[in-house]
């Protein structure tokens, strides 16, 4: 993620729509994953320690980031009784087998060795320790935002199940989501290509933090979370995957 948005993104977390339903889906999964409320967790990209902030019953919280801008915020906003470390996710601060969940969302898309950052996750959990992925889906969706975002990939499920599976997870719930943000990307997309817009024009787009579109929209986005946690969504712009290590 560029460190100019990053600046710009660790502002919005508490209130915008789109933040706040993925966290909603990554608190969600990780619950259902470990049948219970984890009491070690490790949130790989915090930024400002939103989503750890979700599990205040954990005995230990830590969250991880590489960029300067997010440790700025995050050592004074994370710590809810959390710790943050910066260090990369290709690189964990932990020892093996030590933490009960890791949540790493909208992250991988990011990181150059993500296979590597899949084996890390993989040794600091325990046996039985849940992996919670959020991931862009389908390149055919590939947008000027993507690369303002420092976007490397967006994944195939079937891929990016084969990753998780090769990390020595196995899979326990698979499922696309935010439905609305994939037509949203077909339009943008379509705009783009016939250039009836420039690129960079929708950057802003989905960092509203205030006002009714933004609840209507926080409001579609978490019951989008539920039917995604409790049936599975066939298709959408993103891919959230629950894995547990054996």
């Amino acid at each position: 993620m560029k460190s100019e948005y990053v600046a710009r993104y660790a502002q919005i977390t508490a209130s915008n729509w789109w933040v706040r339903s993925r966290h909603d889906l990554a608190h969600r999964l990780t619950v259902d994953g470990f049948g219970q409320p984890p009491r070690g967790v490790l949130d790989v990209g915090t930024l400002d320690g939103a989503l750890l902030a979700r599990f205040s019953t954990a005995a230990i919280r830590l969250g991880v980031d590489y960029q300067i801008a997010a440790h700025a915020r995050t050592a004074g906003a994370l710590l809810h009784g959390g710790r943050f470390s910066k260090a990369s996710a290709c690189r964990l601060p932990f020892p093996t087998e030590s933490l009960h969940a890791v949540l790493s969302v909208d992250v991988l898309e990011h990181i150059d060795e993500h296979t590597v950052a899949l084996d890390e996750a993989s040794r600091v959990l325990t046996s039985g320790g849940v992996l919670v992925l959020a991931v862009p889906a389908h390149e055919w969706l590939r947008t000027s935002r993507d690369a303002y975002l420092g976007h490397l990939r967006r994944y195939a499920r079937h891929e990016l199940e084969e990753l998780v599976q090769a990390a020595g997870f196995r899979i326990q719930h698979s499922t696309f989501f935010a439905i609305p943000s994939m037509f949203g990307l077909l339009g943008l997309r379509l705009l783009e290509g016939i250039g009836a817009i420039p690129p960079n024009q929708a950057n802003n787009a989905a960092q509203m933090r205030t006002g009714r579109l933004n609840a209507m929209l926080y409001g579609l986005g978490s019951a989008e979370a539920t039917l995604a946690r409790v049936l599975g969504l066939p298709f959408g712009s993103s891919i959230a995957i629950v894995a547990v290590k054996p």
